[in-house]
């Protein structure tokens, strides 16, 4: 099994027990990937950049308005030093 398989089985399973633990509503699998990809993607970008928001939203292809976006729908959170 690859890695990317074992990711995808991964979240399936998690999102799975979520349901089971809580009446939660089923998300669409493909969003719930899409999510986990795109949040790991801009963890490491920024990790990569030394958490400079310009250099990782250039690295990253978008905006700086839409990677603060990201952060805020993600919970992600840099410190501002």
């Amino acid at each position: 099994m690859s890695y990317l398989e074992k990711f995808v089985y991964a979240v399936a399973e998690n999102h799975y027990k979520d349901l089971q633990r809580a009446c939660i509503r089923p998300r669409c699998m493909f969003d719930l990937i899409h999510e986990e990809v795109e949040r790991g993607l801009i963890q490491a970008t920024l990790e990569y950049t030394g958490f400079n928001l310009t250099s990782c939203a250039d690295v990253l292809g978008m905006s700086i308005t839409t990677l603060r976006s990201k952060l805020k729908k993600y919970n992600i959170f840099v410190l501002k030093v």
